[in-house]
């Protein structure tokens, strides 16, 4: 890791996002500021800065990481150099989350994080699987009932699903 820097910039991040040398994106925005925003560079996934030596720990040591906050400063600089104590290969991204937007970097709309809803469950889940789809709604008793359910036979194997 002697020849890693500790920052990635913007055009970098931009010319890896899709392909195989594209490193693994963390958001490491406070999560006020990531329910704030609606949109997420494209393959991260948010986790709490704080705890970057906790769930750093999962990381693949051979992997190379790069966390973004905001704006690219003091929560990513943390979390990067708390991942770099366990031994990853972690950068921030230069400029932040705004900063790499700013630069045409790509991104999508954001899932919401579960206290998002406030500790309120959503009412409405989907199943999905290879054989059956099915939309369920949680009941007032809690349990799940089926509104709409496709099954068929399946021909190879003549179970029905």
């Amino acid at each position: 890791m002697s020849t890693l820097t500790t920052a990635m910039s913007a055009e970098e991040l931009k010319g890896r996002i899709g392909t195989p040398g594209a490193p693994i994106l963390f958001d490491v925005c406070r999560s006020q500021a990531f329910c704030e925003s609606n949109r997420v560079i494209a393959g991260a996934r948010w986790r709490d800065h704080m705890l970057a030596d906790v769930w750093g720990r999962d990381l693949d040591p051979t992997a190379e990481i790069v966390v973004s906050c905001v704006h690219g400063q003091n929560v990513s600089q943390l979390a990067a150099s708390k991942l770099r104590a366990l031994g990853l290969r972690a950068r921030y991204l230069e400029g932040g989350t705004d900063g790499f937007l700013e630069e045409g970097g790509v991104s999508v709309l954001r899932k919401p994080l579960p206290h998002d809803l406030n500790g309120v469950p959503s009412r409405w889940s989907h199943e999905r699987n290879r054989r059956s789809i099915g939309w369920r709604v949680l009941g007032s008793s809690g349990d799940f009932s089926t509104l709409k359910r496709k099954s068929f036979m399946s021909r190879r194997n003549g179970l029905k699903i």
